[in-house]
C-alpha cells in the first residue's frame, strides 16, 4: 500500500524576505546602478553591460511598484529600506566616494525619482 510522504520539516524551506526588503535591496542597487553609469559618462568610458543593468533593475523596481502601491507608502518604503541596504555596505560605498547620510540619501532619491518619470510615462 502507497503512503503519502511525509511533508518537508520547516527549518529545510527558504524563508523569503519581506518585501519591504526586496524593495530597498532593489532601490539600492538601482541608485548604485546609477552611479556608476554617471561614473562612466563622467570619465568618458561606458559600458552598455552598466546601462543594461540599469535597465533591469529599474523594470523591477517598476513591476515591485505596480503590485505593491496600492498596499504600501511605496516611496517611503523604498527610501527607507534602501537607505538601509547601502547603508550595510557603507565600507564598499565610501571606497566609491560615497561617505556620509546625505550621499546616500540622494542616491536613493534618484532611483525613485527615475521609477516616477516611468511610471509617469507609462501611464500616458
Amino acid at each position: 500500500m502507497l503512503t503519502a510522504p511525509s511533508p518537508l520539516p520547516a527549518a529545510t524551506l527558504p524563508a523569503s524576505p519581506p518585501i519591504e526588503r526586496v524593495i530597498g535591496e532593489v532601490t539600492a542597487a538601482l541608485a548604485c546602478s546609477i552611479a556608476a553609469r554617471l561614473g562612466e559618462l563622467a570619465q568618458h568610458r561606458v559600458q552598455e553591460g552598466t546601462l543594461q543593468q540599469g535597465g533591469e533593475l529599474l523594470a523591477q523596481l517598476y513591476a515591485l511598484w505596480r503590485a505593491t502601491c496600492h498596499e504600501l507608502k511605496f516611496d517611503r518604503v523604498a527610501l527607507v529600506y534602501g537607505r538601509q541596504v547601502l547603508q550595510e555596505h557603507r565600507s564598499t560605498l565610501a571606497a566609491g566616494g560615497v561617505d556620509d547620510d546625505a550621499a546616500i540619501a540622494d542616491l536613493i532619491a534618484g532611483a525613485i525619482d527615475l521609477l516616477h518619470k516611468v511610471a509617469r510615462a507609462r501611464m500616458n
